[in-house]
């Protein structure tokens, strides 16, 4: 007797789904009163977990053992990351046998391969003995527009409007295309500023600027274990665009800048920042 869940999460490793998405809610399913075992397959963005009751379960207590398990995955749901989707329940496949598959298509936009999905499926219901094809993990399309902003250099507090360069660096493509300058400035009030020139990357949802602990981030597991400071929403995923720094921010520690998506917990492109390309470079305004 099977129950079957799928759960995704956009943007996390296999390990992640195991340890922060599977893992809890296997340890919920084990409560069950007529729990055997369950069987869990993990990759990216995605845990698939099949849980067998034992065979001396009384088959007139089967729907509330399904049901006991559905509102244990519910109520554990709530405490898994942001972002994560479902757990996804499918518990009509009590006495029959199923088979799971993964659709890939390296280099096709997913909107395509979630249509070439449906064809599949379409087509799978038509041979003998199919009763049901579920697609899981499918992502509802959605539309960003670009963001563009166009801000100018603070204006400083003395007549000369001097502002020196104290790091600097070009940001590089992780999860999407990203360029464009990263520059921290000190302005003649003393204030230092983030400033963006030329800058482009992916529109997306709740997108942040993040300083992170460390000289640069090719993934997104380095923001995570290096450590971050926020400095607020991106203003714009296209143009000039100004953060105001906190005065006790130690540069030593925070050496990149990474545009990062919170939603689905991605790196989408990072700057390190040198402090030996202009040391002493001044800017007026």
């Amino acid at each position: 007797m099977l129950h079957c869940e799928g759960t995704a999460w956009p943007g996390a490793t296999a390990q992640e789904m195991q340890d922060l998405v599977a893992e809890p809610l296997e340890k919920r399913l084990q409560e069950l009163r007529w729990y055997d075992r369950v069987e869990t397959m993990t990759r990216p963005g995605l845990a698939f977990m099949t849980v067998t009751l034992k065979d001396s379960t009384p088959p007139a207590n089967v729907p509330e053992e399904f049901y006991q398990a559905r509102k244990k995955l519910g109520d554990e749901a709530r405490n898994l990351p942001s972002g994560v989707l479902g757990p996804f329940v499918n518990d009509e496949y009590s006495d029959v046998t199923f088979a799971l598959y993964a659709l890939k298509a390296p280099g096709m936009p997913p909107r395509l391969l979630a249509r070439q999905a449906e064809t599949i499926r379409q087509k799978l219901l038509h041979v003998p003995g199919v009763k049901k094809v579920n697609i899981l993990g499918e992502r509802p399309e959605r539309i960003f527009v670009n963001a563009k902003v166009n801000e100018t250099m603070p204006t400083a507090t003395t007549t000369d409007g001097a502002g020196k360069v104290l790091a600097s660096g070009s940001f590089h493509s992780v999860a999407h295309d990203s360029s464009g300058d990263a520059s921290v400035y000190q302005l003649a009030d003393g204030k230092r500023i983030l400033r963006f020139t030329n800058f482009k990357t992916s529109n997306g949802p709740d997108v942040h600027v993040y300083l992170v602990a460390a000289n640069d981030a090719s993934d997104s597991d380095t923001v995570k274990k290096a450590g971050f400071l926020e400095l607020g929403s991106l203003k714009g995923n296209i143009g000039d665009q100004n953060y105001e720094l906190p005065a006790d921010l130690d540069l030593a520690k925070y050496r990149a800048v990474t545009i990062w998506c919170k939603r689905f917990s991605v790196n989408f492109g990072t700057a390190p920042l040198s402090t030996s390309a202009s040391p002493v470079a001044e800017m007026k305004q």
